[in-house]
């Protein structure tokens, strides 16, 4: 949807390929201040990478043209940082990565189910889990249909035919008792729907999604083209992996990553991700290190938000079974600074725009951050730009690229442990 003067015109992205597109990201991947488009898809059809032609997405972007490596098969997550502060953004992927788990790594919720459930802190949640996984246990043999008449729970009956979706097993639409009408209409468009079938042509020339079990990040080899260094920086794994972002948590000038995982359909289960990035080219996974994040309740999403007004973001997740949960940063962290826009000439929050931090002796230290309202999977965060700057207590000037194209220069000094708010008003256009 294009909105030309508040008209909304729509536009057909140049493509046969249509999928199960779980996220979108709108990123300036290439820093030409055009916002790019990565569409993701889970299973079959490929990722589509689109370059933004000064305004239109006019192609998709071909194999041929060697830009990106690759993507993966059964994408749930996508995301861009800038993770080494060379001011270029990197790309993750997020699909299901579980190579280089050891078996001793995972639950199984036919045995473990007490311990699993266990994290919930209310008896009625506890049992909602158990009940939960319970469900998964039945044997994968078991005709459905058969069992559909004893199903006396709603939510049971949903739960199986959502459960049947995901396994394509041997239920049928005419199996649904008569009294779940709403949810044989909802297993007709499931099942009986018909879906776009890509071109053989545009199959060809998309970008690799060969699905290999573990996560990509594409990182741009300085001629805009991106290769793969999951595996050399240390994150190719993520188990089943869902939403995955980054923030500069411990505040020492790299972004960090926590990835919330868990497939609600599957038996097992492993623990979500926190991975520490160590000098903008390694990162090492700390999960046992920070006991409240190391959660194997089934989760598919989470928030990076400052909840308690101190200065550092904490992290909000919502399990599939149970309610939220608030983790508060407590880590032992550096200085941090943040920035947050208002925007009369372009939208309110400035979303699109990127933020640019010097300081340092020489100002010779740098970091970006765009702000974004799209990736991840089933969430944003707050459009407030964190940047952590280790034992540095001020910034010394602040360089603003508006989602409009302008630039503004601020010259500070700008001093740690404030979050400072910039306004952009129209009366800069009389």
């Amino acid at each position: 949807m294009i909105n030309e003067s508040g008209i909304y015109n729509l536009t057909q992205l140049p493509t046969s390929i249509v999928g199960e597109t779980l996220t979108l990201l709108w990123s300036d991947l290439d820093n030409d201040g055009w916002v790019d488009l990565i569409e993701t898809n889970d299973f079959a059809p490929p990722d589509v990478f689109y370059m933004n032609n000064k305004g239109v997405y006019d192609h998709p972007v071909s194999n041929t043209e060697k830009k990106f490596e690759t993507s993966t098969k059964t994408t749930m997550s996508v995301i861009s940082a800038d993770l080494d502060n060379d001011l270029s953004p990197e790309i993750y992927i997020g699909e299901i990565a579980l190579m280089g788990l050891a078996s001793d790594e995972f639950l199984e919720v036919d045995k473990d189910a007490i311990q699993i459930c266990a994290e919930l802190a209310s008896e009625t949640d506890r049992q909602a889990c158990l009940n939960y996984l319970k469900l998964l246990t039945m044997d994968r043999a078991m005709k459905w249909q058969r069992k559909a008449q004893e199903i006396e729970s709603r939510s049971n009956m949903e739960f199986l035919v959502f459960l049947n979706n995901m396994r394509r097993n041997n239920l049928t639409c005419d199996d649904i008792p008569k009294e779940w009408s709403f949810l044989k209409r909802h297993c007709e468009r499931v099942f009986n729907s018909d879906y776009n079938t890509p071109e053989k042509a545009d199959i060809k020339e998309a970008i690799p999604s060969p699905g290999l079990g573990e996560n990509v990040l594409l990182v741009n080899d300085g001629n805009n083209r991106y290769q793969n260094k999951a595996s050399d920086w240390g994150i190719a794994t993520g188990g089943y992996t869902w939403n995955a972002k980054f923030a500069d948590l411990n505040a020492d000038e790299y972004q960090d990553l926590y990835i919330v995982n868990g497939s609600h359909v599957h038996r097992t289960r492993q623990s979500n991700f926190f991975y520490i990035n160590e000098g903008g080219n390694r990162f090492q996974n700390q999960i046992s290190e920070y006991e409240a994040l190391n959660s194997f309740l089934a989760t598919q999403t989470y928030t990076y938000t400052d909840i308690d007004n101190d200065g550092d973001q904490d992290i909000i997740t919502l399990p599939v079974i149970g309610p939220a949960q608030a983790h508060f940063n407590e880590m032992k962290k550096g200085n941090v600074i943040a920035f947050e826009l208002r925007d009369q000439m372009g939208n309110r929050y400035g979303i699109g725009s990127k933020i640019t931090i010097h300081y340092g002796d020489s100002s010779d230290r740098h970091q970006v951050r765009e702000l974004l309202a799209s990736g991840g999977h089933l969430s944003y965060d707050p459009y407030i730009a964190y940047f952590g700057l280790g034992n540095y207590k001020e910034v010394k000037k602040v360089t603003i690229q508006w989602s409009t194209g302008e630039e503004t220069q601020m010259t500070g000094p700008f001093h740690s442990g404030a979050r400072y708010e910039v306004r952009r008003s129209d009366e800069l256009l009389n």
